[in-house]
Formats: C-alpha cells, structure tokens, sequence
C-alpha cells in the first residue's frame, strides 16, 4: 500500500524516549495517579483506581497504571521508559518528616511508628511502597507529606492546652493538611515580594494558612483535618461537649460518631445533599444559602484569625480543586474585610496547580539530587 511519508520521501519519525515522573495520590477510597514527562506541567494521563488496598488489589492497581502509560505513550509515539522516579503523596508524616524523603529502610520503619496516628493511611501506604519496589525495580520512590509544612508551627500555635505530659507522650499538637497547596500558594506570590500570606486551599475539607516569610505560623486544622473549616461532609470546630452529650445521651458509640462528624456533616449536613465547593457557589440556589453563608462566614473569621497571627496581609492566594469556587468567596472577602494601617490593598490570586504536579515537581527535585549524590 501507499505511504505519504515515502511519496514525500521522508521516514516516519522515530520514537522518542521520554523521561516520566509518576505521581500516586493514595486515600482511604481510592488510588489516583497521573503521569508527567520531562518537567512537570501537563500530565501525560492521569485516573483513579479504586479498590487498591491489600497486595493483590494493589499489584493489579499498579498493573492498570502501567497499562495506562504504555498506551499513553503509544499515543505519542514514544518509547516509554522506566519512571525517573514515583512521587506519593503522604497525608501525614507528623513531626517525624519535616521534608520529603527517598524510601529506605530506615524510612520504613520510621513511616511504621506513625501507624498510631493514622491508622487508616498508614498500613495502607506501607503496602504501596513494598507493591512499588517490586513493580518498579530500581526506581527511587519519593515520599511528600502534607503535615511536612507545619512541623515547625510556632509552639503558641501548635499546643493545645492540655496536660502536658499526656500531650508530649502521645504527639497531642496541631498539624496543617494541605501543606503542599499551602507551599505552592506561597512560592506562587513570593517572588513578587510579599511577606504576609493568607493561603486558603479549597478541597473537600478545606483548609486556611497564614504564611510570614514562608514559614505558616497559624492553620485552621488541628491533630486532625477535621478541626477547622466545615468541609463537603466534615463537621469542622465544634464544641468538645458535644461528643460527650451525643456518647452519654445518645449513646454514640465511636463508629457511629466517625460517621457523623466525617461523612454527614458538613455541606451534606448544612443542605441535607452530597455536593461539592463548585456546586454550592455555582448558581444561587436558595436551597444552598443557609450553607453559603455559614462557609463564608467561617473563612471570614479564620482571615480574621491570620490577620491578627501576622499583623497584617498582603496578598490571599485561594487553590485546590476548587479554586475557581474561590473567586465567590474572594468577592466577600473584599466587601468584609476591612485592611487597616495597610496603604497597600491585599492581593488576590488563584492557583489551580493540581496536588498530583506538585508532587511531580518535588519528586522530581528530590531524586535528582539522590542521585548526584551517588554520583558523587
């Protein structure tokens, strides 16, 4: 048969061998990656698997991703390469990772001490890591914790008024949660001078930073993410006294309040339906205006609370899925606050960069320099 390519007297062009970064998102439901080629910006593809944790399902997991590069890459006629390296994103790493690591056995066991404190990511991730170095031999296996931001909170920020020994002996302290968002807010702004930054990262439990010369010295989550913000079906602050009266009267048991204050509150609590940051400021509902307004007026008060940390702000830099939702709430914020001794009016910017880019760039970063050092 004919070919254009011989009519034009020219061969079809070789395949080109691309450098991949592969990023895994895990989470209690589920297993999201992406992947990137050559320096991180756009993912190549990208998807979420959802039954992933035990070794089987993980195996298989890690199986559809391969599948899903290879195809990927045929696409683009490309050859595709061993990943450079594997970024996880690690919900928390309390005080114990302040960075991110490459995987070692020594890492391992020190990700092992945290099982207590998060029981239901931990073994999880301990499973993926050993799925990834026997499915992708070689290949440095890049670790991002999102608590990694916060492990030098100022002490008047992170301590809870607590016995202190019970406190130290159980890692009683405030964490952040979106460390990674809050990092790619501030590097977003710093450049053009700012000192002061409020970072609110819109996901679905939500969380707002305050950030002075890049260090984040007050946050709305606490030991968990569910203190702070209301989310799209977490409770947020409330009063302790409520988890008693619900235990003593009611006769919740933890199971039961778990489910209350994790997956029925909320937004899903405040409109009595399962929506997200989008849907609730999309289109003026009257059925979401009770909500709109609670949210708001929560974020206002935690603005309020970064304000008084750092004594000012200049600029507020709203990111996470639902960063476009933000643009809403940014009106409010305006007309609300009210910036004094301030002669510059504070900023407002809008940073979409998605969490899986973000570990990309870090992993990336991160091996590179491993592997010099080896070199070396």
């Amino acid at each position: 048969m004919p070919c254009c390519n011989l009519t034009k007297n020219k061969l079809p062009p070789e395949p080109k061998n691309i450098m991949q970064i592969l990023t895994l998102v895990p989470s209690p439901q589920a297993l999201r990656y992406a992947v990137f080629s050559g320096r991180p910006t756009h993912s190549e593809c990208a998807g979420l698997i959802r039954d992933y944790r035990g070794a089987m399902p993980c195996r298989l997991a890690l199986l559809k991703i391969q599948k899903a590069i290879l195809a990927a890459a045929h696409q683009r006629r490309a050859v595709m390469l061993q990943p450079v390296a594997i970024g996880i994103r690690v919900p928390f790493g309390g005080a114990e990772f302040p960075e991110p690591v490459v995987v070692n056995a020594d890492v391992l066991r020190r990700i092992e001490t945290l099982t207590p404190a998060a029981p239901l990511h931990i073994p999880a991730l301990l499973e993926l890591l050993q799925q990834c170095a026997a499915y992708f031999r070689g290949v440095p296996l890049v670790l991002t914790f999102d608590t990694a931001f916060f492990a030098d909170l100022p002490e008047r920020e992170h301590l809870y008024a607590l016995d202190a020994d019970l406190a130290r002996a159980h890692g009683l302290r405030r964490f952040g949660y979106c460390g990674l968002h809050h990092v790619a807010a501030w590097q977003r702004v710093a450049r053009t001078g700012v000192t002061r930054v409020i970072s609110l990262c819109l996901e679905p439990q939500p969380e707002l930073a305050a950030i002075q010369g890049g260090r984040p010295v007050y946050v709305t989550s606490g030991i968990t993410p569910l203190e702070g913000l209301p989310g799209q079906t977490t409770c947020g602050d409330i009063d302790p006294g409520l988890v008693m009266l619900l235990a003593e009267e009611l006769h919740y048991g933890p199971e039961r309040l778990n489910m209350l204050f994790t997956r029925a509150s909320g937004l899903k609590g405040l409109t009595g339906s399962r929506i997200t940051f989008d849907e609730l400021f999309a289109a003026p509902k009257t059925e979401f205006t009770l909500a709109r307004k609670v949210i708001c007026y929560r974020i206002l008060q935690a603005c309020g609370m970064a304000f008084a940390a750092m004594g000012g702000a200049d600029a507020v830099v709203i990111s996470g899925r639902y960063a476009l939702a933000g643009r809403v709430i940014a009106a409010f914020l305006k007309r609300q606050m009210v910036f004094q001794r301030q002669t510059v009016p504070v900023a407002f910017h809008f940073l979409r960069t998605p969490v899986e880019r973000i570990v990309a760039e870090q992993a990336l970063l991160l091996a590179r320099s491993a592997t010099r050092c080896l070199a070396a």
